[in-house]
């Protein structure tokens, strides 16, 4: 009891401390659960950075360093709360149950059959994912080398290893050194503040993230489409049923986080788009940085895509505003990028980079995205709806925005895979579908957006 205490101790403390950074930047008050979701992504993302800080200068993972971040963050969110008072802290509107009642009220008999269906299967499968969370630790290859065992040997080393000889035993935090470090030392000062290496609680964390996936994916699709709530359970169940999503919920990749944080990245960018708060611009850099400190994909694939976006319409629309989650990620992506520059880490370390086209690359990629049990029906569904809703929509911002930005993050990962030697990958069918998993959460929230009639007849 005292260890699970300790555990929800530090969860709150974060959450406090993102919902404090989301005051302090200006983000407005809208649901509470809104807050508390990202407020927490927020909390763990710039706790893990100030650990990251702290080790690669020279410091070392101890409770006094734990207890600095968790005490000064705590203090700078209790001021924020003094100075402009506890009612600017949360909203008192609250998404669930509230809206969902509203909204249930307005669906027909066969949708609540339908809704109320998803809902127990959804409820089963978290129930599933808990379950394996604390009965099954990490036991896939790439789970613990390139997160869990770098994360363990800081934990019991509190230091990082700057020794290249040592590549084989813990340089860097050891395992796969050269991924960045977001759920490293995220797990690594968790461990520390509640004085133990333990399985379920490092882990957890992937499921709290699936958790926030649906709550986030449901209330923003209910807040487009105005009230929608069918449309909007719809696409959060096709959102929560990519089958690699609920399995890396309990196993420890960190695919799916990734995956989240660009979803979020493009959620905040369109805010801004229709809202015009700054402040959704320092929110989209906070997730586009944590896509980059998370897994190299978010540095070769999100944020160049992103940025790229991102450029395009600076120009377009002359809007220079639209460079600020792109230059948050830059300025903080600094120190990681620097520590791959002085010891030469590669994106794939181990792996000869050369470039041309395989041959069988195209069919690959249909084989992955069609033929295989992982490609659901979300392949299916993308064709149609861009055929039925495409043309209607494409004069609003948001979809010509989304639609780049989705467009430059498929076509990277066409070229990564197929010009690269990175085919293997595509080959073995191992990370392409992952990387697959990362584009399909913001892709569904584009198609979500399409099929949005009431918006589109605007």
């Amino acid at each position: 009891m005292i260890l699970f205490l300790t555990f929800l101790l530090f969860q709150i403390l974060l959450t406090n401390i993102g919902v404090g950074i989301l005051r302090a930047i200006g983000f407005p008050k809208r649901d509470a659960i809104e807050s508390l979701a990202i407020g927490y992504l927020i909390g763990a993302v710039v706790f893990s950075f100030y650990i990251f800080l702290i080790l690669i200068l020279g410091g070392s993972l101890s409770s006094l360093s734990v207890g600095i971040f968790l005490i000064l963050g705590t203090t700078g969110t209790v001021y924020l709360i003094g100075k402009k008072g506890a009612k600017n802290y949360l909203s008192s509107e609250c998404f669930l149950p509230f809206k969902i009642s509203d909204g249930w009220k307005k669906v027909s008999t066969i949708q609540k059959g339908l809704i109320s269906l998803m809902g127990v299967f959804l409820c089963f499968k978290l129930s599933l994912g808990l379950w394996f969370v604390f009965n099954a630790p990490a036991y896939f290859d790439d789970a613990i080398s390139n997160w869990n065992i770098r994360a363990k040997n800081i934990y019991f080393e509190k230091f990082l290893n700057f020794n290249p000889e040592n590549k084989e035993m813990s340089f860097l935090g050891g395992g796969r050194y050269f991924y960045p470090f977001f759920t490293v030392t995220y797990k690594a000062g968790l461990s520390q503040f509640i004085g133990q290496w333990h399985e379920g609680y490092v882990n957890v964390f992937h499921f709290i993230t699936f958790i926030i996936l649906i709550v986030i994916f449901l209330l923003k699709a209910y807040e487009y489409s105005e009230g929608d709530f069918f449309l909007a359970s719809v696409f959060t169940f096709i959102a929560s049923s990519t089958p690699l999503a609920f399995f890396h919920s309990f196993t420890a990749h960190t695919d799916m986080i990734i995956g989240i944080f660009f979803l979020l990245t493009l959620i905040y960018f369109i805010d801004y788009i229709r809202k015009k708060e700054i402040s959704e611009l320092f929110l989209s850099g906070i997730f586009l940085f944590g896509a980059t400190f998370t897994k190299n994909e978010g540095l070769v694939l999100i944020f160049s895509s992103v940025s790229a976006a991102a450029l395009i319409f600076t120009f377009l629309w002359r809007d220079w505003r639209l460079l600020i989650p792109s230059a948050i990620a830059f300025v903080i992506m600094l120190p990681h990028n620097l520590l791959r520059i002085m010891y030469n880490l590669k994106p794939n370390a181990g792996i000869d980079i050369s470039i041309g086209y395989h041959k069988y690359a195209v069919t690959m990629f249909k084989i992955v995205m069609t033929e295989w049990g992982h490609s659901n029906i979300l392949w299916v569904i993308v064709p149609i709806i861009l055929i039925l809703f495409f043309w209607h929509g494409i004069e609003k911002r948001e979809i010509q925005f989304a639609a780049i930005m989705l467009l430059s993050t498929g076509l990277l990962i066409f070229l990564t895979y197929s010009f690269t030697s990175n085919f293997t990958f595509l080959e073995d069918q191992t990370s392409v579908n992952r990387a697959l998993m990362m584009y399909s959460f913001p892709l569904i929230y584009f198609l979500m957006i399409l099929t949005n009639t009431k918006r589109i007849k605007k």
